[in-house]
Protein backbone atom coordinates (compact mmCIF):
# COMPACT_ATOMS: atom_id res chain seq x y z
CA UNK A 1 0.00 0.00 0.00
CA UNK A 2 1.32 3.57 -1.04
CA UNK A 3 1.19 6.55 1.91
CA UNK A 4 3.39 9.16 2.80
CA UNK A 5 4.64 9.69 6.65
CA UNK A 6 6.82 11.85 7.84
CA UNK A 7 9.92 10.95 9.28
CA UNK A 8 12.56 12.38 11.76
CA UNK A 9 15.82 12.66 9.62
CA UNK A 10 17.73 10.18 11.94
CA UNK A 11 14.94 7.44 11.13
CA UNK A 12 15.15 8.04 7.37
CA UNK A 13 19.06 7.83 6.98
CA UNK A 14 18.88 4.70 9.60
CA UNK A 15 16.23 2.78 6.94
CA UNK A 16 18.60 4.12 4.14
CA UNK A 17 21.71 2.55 5.87
CA UNK A 18 19.78 -0.96 6.57
CA UNK A 19 18.21 -1.13 3.32
CA UNK A 20 21.62 -0.48 1.68
CA UNK A 21 23.47 -3.14 3.79
CA UNK A 22 20.72 -5.85 3.28
CA UNK A 23 19.96 -4.99 -0.29
CA UNK A 24 16.38 -4.66 0.33
CA UNK A 25 13.96 -1.72 -0.51
CA UNK A 26 13.52 1.00 1.90
CA UNK A 27 9.60 0.33 2.11
CA UNK A 28 10.47 -3.08 3.46
CA UNK A 29 12.73 -1.99 5.54
CA UNK A 30 10.37 0.66 7.28
CA UNK A 31 7.69 -2.01 7.40
CA UNK A 32 9.25 -4.65 9.17
CA UNK A 33 10.31 -1.80 11.51
CA UNK A 34 7.08 -0.80 12.15
CA UNK A 35 5.86 -4.64 12.61
CA UNK A 36 8.42 -5.64 14.77
CA UNK A 37 8.03 -2.72 16.91
CA UNK A 38 4.46 -3.66 17.50
CA UNK A 39 5.22 -6.95 18.22
CA UNK A 40 4.17 -8.57 14.80
CA UNK A 41 7.18 -10.32 13.41
CA UNK A 42 10.99 -10.04 13.34
CA UNK A 43 12.82 -9.60 10.09
CA UNK A 44 15.76 -11.51 12.08
CA UNK A 45 13.44 -14.18 12.18
CA UNK A 46 13.32 -14.78 8.06
CA UNK A 47 16.56 -16.95 7.01
CA UNK A 48 19.59 -14.36 5.36
CA UNK A 49 22.49 -15.25 3.29
CA UNK A 50 25.75 -13.67 3.94
CA UNK A 51 28.71 -13.91 1.91
CA UNK A 52 31.66 -14.43 4.52
CA UNK A 53 35.35 -13.73 3.49
CA UNK A 54 37.76 -16.31 2.17
CA UNK A 55 41.56 -16.36 2.17
CA UNK A 56 41.40 -18.07 -1.52
CA UNK A 57 40.58 -21.10 -2.79
CA UNK A 58 41.59 -24.76 -1.56
CA UNK A 59 39.13 -25.22 1.23
CA UNK A 60 39.78 -25.10 4.68
CA UNK A 61 43.42 -24.50 6.12
CA UNK A 62 45.75 -27.27 6.98
CA UNK A 63 44.44 -28.63 10.56
CA UNK A 64 41.07 -27.55 10.43
CA UNK A 65 39.04 -30.43 11.62
CA UNK A 66 34.81 -28.60 11.30
CA UNK A 67 33.16 -31.67 13.38
CA UNK A 68 35.78 -31.15 16.21
CA UNK A 69 35.21 -27.84 17.93
CA UNK A 70 37.24 -28.57 20.68
CA UNK A 71 40.48 -28.98 18.60
CA UNK A 72 39.20 -26.11 16.39
CA UNK A 73 39.56 -23.70 19.62
CA UNK A 74 43.23 -24.93 20.50
CA UNK A 75 43.89 -24.67 17.13
CA UNK A 76 42.45 -20.67 17.05
CA UNK A 77 44.03 -20.16 20.68
CA UNK A 78 47.50 -21.60 19.16
CA UNK A 79 47.69 -23.92 21.25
Amino acid sequence: MRTTVNLRDEALRLGKKVSGERGLPLGEVLSEAVLVAFGERALATQQQEYDLPTAGEGGLAPGVDLDNTSALFDLMEGR
